[in-house]
């Protein structure tokens, strides 16, 4: 029998974020990072993992990870114009992509991936370049984190910022989806799982 408290999705899906953003930290840090999240969200459940919890759900995602397509690694290289040959961008995207992958702010220097200049690419009728970017990042980590722990994870999603971006309407209640699969989209801020 278990011991210690039964881990929600909402943990779950924090552990395989942090993950994502720090694949070298062990279980200790992810940990540390996860309850730091909790205590930010009042209506987090108050059931924080233990570290042996964190382990075992980052070694299924590590061995996820490795266990990827070479084409979904492949999504995870930097994005180049030579990139082009394999993954098409429509042309009149290409200078937005161009300017994204230069001044990706998020990105701390790092060059933006192929997986990410997609997003953006999918994203171009957002005007305003940091919400873009915003969307663009939070979007390419939320679809590998999925590859990673499964699409069923996800009940439900809310777009409502990316609604507003899009068309500069103020939705009165939050789009709902109640699955994955029928947005195709996850949320922007807090990843519902």
């Amino acid at each position: 029998m278990a011991r210690g408290t039964l881990l929600t999705k909402q943990v779950k899906c924090l552990i395989s974020t942090a993950y994502m953003k720090h694949p070298t930290w062990g279980a200790t840090r992810i940990r540390k990072e996860v309850v730091g999240l909790l205590h930010d969200d009042p209506t987090a459940d108050p059931g924080w993992p233990g570290v042996s919890a964190v382990a075992k759900i980052l070694r299924r995602l590590r061995e996820a990870d490795e266990a990827r397509s070479p084409e979904s690694r492949e999504l995870d290289s930097p994005w180049s114009v030579v990139s082009l040959t394999k993954y098409d961008i429509p042309p009149e995207a290409l200078p937005l992509v161009m300017e994204m992958s230069a001044h990706f702010p998020q990105r701390e220097g790092r060059p933006i991936t192929i997986r990410e200049a997609k997003w953006v690419v999918r994203f171009s009728e957002v005007d305003d370049l940091g919400k873009l970017a915003d969307f663009a990042l939070a979007y390419a980590e939320m679809e590998r984190v999925i590859e990673l722990v499964g699409q069923d994870m996800l009940e439900a999603v809310v777009d409502s910022e990316l609604y507003i971006a899009l068309t500069g309407k103020t939705l009165n209640e939050p789009v709902f989806y109640p699955s994955r699969r029928q947005a195709n989209v996850t949320d922007i801020f807090v990843p519902v799982c």
